[in-house]
């Protein structure tokens, strides 16, 4: 979560909007780390998903989930969120 914090940019868009969102998304962490079926849980700006999928996919491999010792594909849910002053970046 630390390193997600640290990467995202809040729409140069959106700024004088003062909008502060969080956007839940869902995906699969595959056996190799790598991420994949991104679904958005929530009705957010079309500015924040666009920079919540391009945080998820940008970011390095996952540590995959194991069961019986073997990597496994698993769900995970993480909330992104987006505040003006918060942000790294913007």
């Amino acid at each position: 979560m630390k390193y997600l914090k640290s990467i995202v940019v809040y729409p140069k868009k959106l700024l004088k909007s003062n909008l502060k969102e969080t956007v839940f998304v869902r995906f699969v962490i595959e056996k190799d780390g790598e991420v994949s079926n991104l679904h958005i849980l929530s009705d957010n700006t079309s500015e924040f998903i666009e920079e919540a999928k391009r945080v998820l996919l940008c970011r390095p491999k996952w540590i995959p989930a194991k069961q019986d010792n073997k990597n496994v594909r698993s769900y995970f849910t993480v909330p992104i969120k987006f505040c003006p002053t918060v942000c790294a970046r913007w």
